[in-house]
């Protein structure tokens, strides 16, 4: 399958001249006025190589449609590599036009006030033959969303008339930019406390890991026999016990409630935010930590689950999740996703738990206070205003 869409234009008049120019330099070469033979065969020589070039041109470029995901935060300039390869005729003077969705808009625009949702942008562009053009358009982050390259044309100039040709990529695009929401730091920073025991490392908690040997030190009265080291007893002539690592589960669940009645909540963009920031908090301090959020999707969980994890990995793929979800989406009841998490995952040492009327899910959040240490963000409507609670309990 052709990966381009030609649709030439303009061009025409200029090849209906090429039969009588033939014609009339044939006639002329019959009556001996050679001089305007020689005019007429030019003229339909260049008519005849501007046909043959038109037909020609654009035949053998492509475009390397290799998936790309680049990431970038609001704010924060990037660029669009836009690659060719040529191996047909060469081309010059020609223009190349992409069109992409606003969550990144062209490097020096004055106005970042778009109403079409799309930016186009057009570069000229001209590459030889057998040869590779690497095109590089700048663009800065705008706000937090995925933009795709929706549209790619290539315009070819007619050589010596008016008109073009014009070629459209018919394959879906596979380049991409993420812009992460803005992180800020938290002002009222928390750290889980280590009351129960699992696989992190954590020396001030009181549970060992009895696969994890550090060391050995000398043997007390009140030591378990299977953990004397008889290596060590043997080396050191005294008894030694085995020294574990030790271990916590400080594991944190963020669940937020996207839901608004029948759409999504207004303040989405401030709640994408402050996940960002929990998430860089969790990243620079060491915790290990999971997201939830009620928004529809297709798999084993019917909501927006983001397993436990740490580290780097896992801070890429919940800004990725971030920075995915838009007003467009689709929710699903905040307590029916509060059951299915205490039931079917567990829940781990601390929640925190971001929705706009905490008063609606007291029941169900009095049973999560009896399972972990609970850390309510929302809002309540109290005497026709609303107004912010933020409360912790254990």
């Amino acid at each position: 399958m052709n990966e381009w869409i030609r649709d030439e234009g303009g061009g025409k008049a200029f090849e209906k001249l090429l039969s009588p120019l033939v014609l009339f330099a044939i006639i002329a070469i019959f009556l001996m006025q050679y001089e305007a033979a020689a005019v007429l065969s030019m003229l339909a020589g260049v008519i005849g190589l501007q046909h043959y070039y038109f037909k020609r041109m654009g035949k053998g470029l492509s475009f390397d449609n290799s998936r790309v995901r680049k990431r970038t935060i609001s704010g924060t300039a990037s660029y669009w590599e836009i690659v060719f390869t040529n191996t047909g005729l060469p081309i010059w003077n020609a223009n190349v036009t992409i069109t992409f969705q606003d969550a990144v808009m062209p490097s020096g625009m004055e106005s970042r006030e778009n109403h079409s949702a799309l930016y186009e942008v057009t570069v000229p562009f001209m590459i030889g033959r057998k040869e590779k053009a690497v095109l590089r358009i700048p663009v800065e982050g705008v706000k937090r969303g995925l933009s795709k390259i929706k549209k790619l044309e290539v315009e070819i100039p007619h050589p010596f008339s008016e008109g073009s040709l014009r070629m459209q990529y018919s394959k879906y695009l596979m380049k991409e930019h993420i812009v992460y929401p803005p992180i800020h730091v938290i002002t009222d920073p928390w750290k889980p406390a280590s009351l129960k025991p699992g696989h992190y490392d954590d020396k001030h908690s009181v549970f060992d890991d009895p696969y994890l040997p550090v060391g050995t030190r000398d043997y007390l009265p009140t030591d378990q026999f299977q953990h004397i080291h008889w290596k060590a007893t043997a080396r050191m002539q005294s008894l030694q016990t085995k020294v574990f690592t030790k271990v916590s589960n400080q594991s944190v669940l963020f669940v937020l409630n996207a839901q608004n009645r029948y759409s999504i909540i207004p303040d989405l963009e401030e709640k994408m935010e402050r996940l960002a920031s929990y998430a860089e908090y969790c990243y620079r301090n060491g915790i290990p930590y999971s997201l939830a959020i009620n928004i529809r999707t297709y798999g084993k969980s019917p909501f927006l689950y983001l397993p436990t994890g740490d580290g780097g990995i896992q801070r890429q793929r919940v800004m990725d999740l971030l920075a995915s979800i838009s007003q467009n989406d689709m929710t699903m009841p905040f307590s029916h996703m509060l059951k299915s998490l205490q039931v079917r995952e567990g829940l781990p040492v601390m929640s925190v738990v971001m929705t706009h009327d905490v008063r609606s899910f007291t029941p169900i959040l009095n049973e999560w206070r009896n399972e972990t240490k609970l850390h309510l963000e929302g809002t309540e409507v109290k005497g026709g205003a609303e107004w912010r609670i933020r409360q912790a309990s254990v």
